[in-house]
């Protein structure tokens, strides 16, 4: 539950518990500013007690805050220096000795200012906490400095173009991925004519018998694959319903982040965000990320007109080969900010509320499930 329907339900920071809420530092900092009321900051708190989400986030996705309301909200609360995307991209890099992956997961970067002192620029405190502890000594202890989370990403995936994009297209072992089938393609050519060449030659020789084989064959998948739809159906009426119920207070909802890979999706780009916005999870806990082709100048000249949401943004895969929907969503894993991981088609039109059922029964099952796929009704008479 958001803000909005918090104000919705009749719930104001006036009444009830909400006004005994402790505001957050930086929502302190933001009433001084005169950027939001002491209200909305209570709503933030309570919002936050009921999400794994920051205080910002939630007021960046409500719209309470602009990003650079936050950052210098940010840059007085931490006494830091706030720099500009434009800044940023031209400041000298200093070498952190870390996978860039680990970078554009803490939104981070290591550059050095005007007087030669090495800074950590990020979009806020929280996301340097961990990463601090993997960098060098003299480097851990250098000051902050605070810049939009998309231009510190957009600096880092520049600095390291090639090698993201090499680490992307070999991010699963060879034997399991596509990527060296193009080398072998000779080879696997004559393999398969060879195979087709002996399939025929057997039907000439023995045409009855063969018949009698693939028959035999047919029969007995067509038997396995009615077993299998009686089996399960009667395991769906046995199996007790254990389909997530309500709302558990002790486990705050976690945070998701949806990949949506594009390609030369021009008129369904508007549909696709339309359908996102009908989805009922906290939009502050919600990092939906448009995934397109560097070379795809179509579908990025349409989402260019298209005013997006706050938890809404795209990432440009450098060309590469193979230029594959999964090497795309490899490369795009590492700006994900979430707990949950989900995947998108751009024709997808989910149920309202199916994110909150994939994170209430992840909450549910045991640890080792890694994985939940939902029901796909493909019917679309339209």
């Amino acid at each position: 539950m958001g803000i909005s329907e918090l104000r919705q339900s009749g719930l104001r920071a006036g009444k009830g518990h909400a006004q005994a809420l402790p505001v957050d530092p930086l929502g302190h900092e933001l009433i001084r500013a005169g950027k939001i009321s002491r209200s909305d900051a209570a709503l933030a708190t309570l919002v936050q007690r009921q999400c794994d989400s920051s205080f910002d986030r939630i007021l960046r996705a409500e719209g309470l805050a602009s990003d650079d309301d936050l950052l210098t909200a940010h840059a007085r609360r931490l006494s830091a220096r706030q720099i500009t995307p434009v800044a940023l991209a031209a400041a000298p890099s200093v070498e952190t000795g870390l996978d860039p992956r680990i970078l554009l997961r803490h939104g981070a970067a290591a550059i050095r200012d005007e007087t030669g002192a090495a800074r950590l620029v990020a979009d806020g405190a929280d996301s340097l906490l961990t990463l601090r502890r993997a960098l060098p000594v003299d480097l851990s202890l250098a000051k902050l400095a605070v810049a939009p989370r998309d231009a510190v990403q957009a600096r880092v995936a520049t600095e390291h173009r090639d090698s993201l994009r090499d680490m992307a297209s070999a991010r699963v072992p060879e034997i399991e991925s596509c990527r060296t089938w193009s080398a072998s393609i000779r080879r696997r050519l004559g393999l398969t004519l060879m195979a087709l060449s002996l399939v025929a030659m057997l039907c000439v020789l023995w045409p009855v018998a063969v018949f009698g084989v693939l028959a035999g064959w047919a029969v007995l998948t067509l038997g396995v694959a009615a077993a299998l739809k009686i089996v399960a159906a009667a395991a769906h009426v046995i199996a007790p319903d254990d389909a997530p119920r309500g709302h558990s207070p002790a486990h705050p909802l976690p945070r998701v982040s949806i990949l949506v890979p594009l390609f030369r999706e021009t008129e369904i780009a508007h549909a696709l965000i339309a359908r996102l916005a009908r989805l009922t999870y906290p939009k502050c806990l919600l990092d939906v990320i448009l995934v397109l082709e560097e070379e795809d100048h179509l579908t990025q000249g349409t989402l260019a007109g298209i005013d997006l949401p706050p938890w809404v943004r795209a990432v440009v895969v450098p060309d590469g080969q193979p230029r594959t929907k999964p090497r795309a969503m490899n490369y795009a894993l590492d700006f994900c900010q979430g707990d949950i991981i989900g995947i998108f088609d751009a024709e997808d039109a989910p149920d309202p509320d199916q994110i909150t059922k994939v994170a209430r029964r992840f909450q549910q099952v045991p640890r080792d499930v890694a994985c939940l796929q939902g029901i796909l009704d493909y019917y679309n008479p339209r």
